[in-house]
C-alpha cells in the first residue's frame, strides 16, 4: 500500500482528478529540477554532488505526492480563488 492515501493527500480539499493533474504537473518539475542540478554538477564536474544527486534519487512520483501532501506544493482551485 501507499502511503499517504488518495483520501489523507486530498482531506476533501479536491477530488482525485485534480490530484492525479497535480502530481503529474510536480512530478515533471521534480524532474526538470533534477536534470537542471545534474547538468550544473557536470558542467562544473563536480562529481561529489553530482554522486549525491544520483544515489539519493527517489522517484519523481513519490516525491510529488510527498510534496503535496506535505502542502509545499500548492493546488490552485478556480472555484475557491
Amino acid at each position: 500500500m501507499i502511503y499517504p492515501s488518495i483520501d489523507e493527500i486530498t482531506r476533501g480539499r479536491f477530488n482525485r482528478y485534480m490530484l492525479c493533474i497535480a502530481t503529474a504537473k510536480c512530478a515533471r518539475n521534480v524532474t526538470d529540477d533534477f536534470l537542471e542540478q545534474k547538468e550544473e554538477a557536470i558542467r562544473l564536474k563536480d562529481d561529489k554532488t553530482l554522486s549525491k544527486l544520483v544515489s539519493s534519487t527517489e522517484k519523481p512520483v513519490k516525491t510529488a505526492i510527498n510534496l503535496i501532501y506535505e502542502d509545499k506544493y500548492k493546488l490552485v482551485i478556480p472555484d475557491q480563488q
